[in-house]
């Protein structure tokens, strides 16, 4: 249990990570977007769901990949051992939270931006 949240843990810290670079790699475009009328709860929007969509699919993959181990577990070993739909729910969920919560302060970050000043920077 402490080796798994250690892991999302960290792993919540790199996508946030990720996403504090493509904001500093994206300042002009997020400028031009706020200098053409997108809000800044818009900017914000963008990038949550940035992060949602690159965590979601990772959570897909890694259910996916661990399914499939599960199956081979049980045939290799001749042991019962499966995954239920909550599992693979609850595997899921958590990839969407640590999705949201590494995604918070990029999308804020990116959101609070001045247009003007974003514009020059480059």
């Amino acid at each position: 249990m402490i080796v798994g949240v250690v892991s999302l843990f960290t792993g919540g810290i790199v996508i946030a990570n990720i996403l504090l670079a493509s904001v500093v790699e994206r300042v002009r475009e997020i400028g031009t977007r706020m200098a053409l009328g997108a809000s800044g709860f818009d900017i914000f929007m963008h990038f949550l769901v940035q992060s949602l969509a690159i965590t979601m699919l990772g959570g897909l993959a890694g259910v996916l990949i661990g399914t499939g181990l599960t199956s081979t577990v049980e045939k290799v070993m001749k042991f019962p051992a499966y995954v239920t739909p909550g599992i693979f729910l609850l595997g899921l969920a958590t990839a969407g939270f640590v999705g949201l919560a590494a995604g918070i302060y990029p999308a804020w970050k990116a959101a609070r931006m001045d247009p003007v000043e974003a514009l020059r920077y480059g």
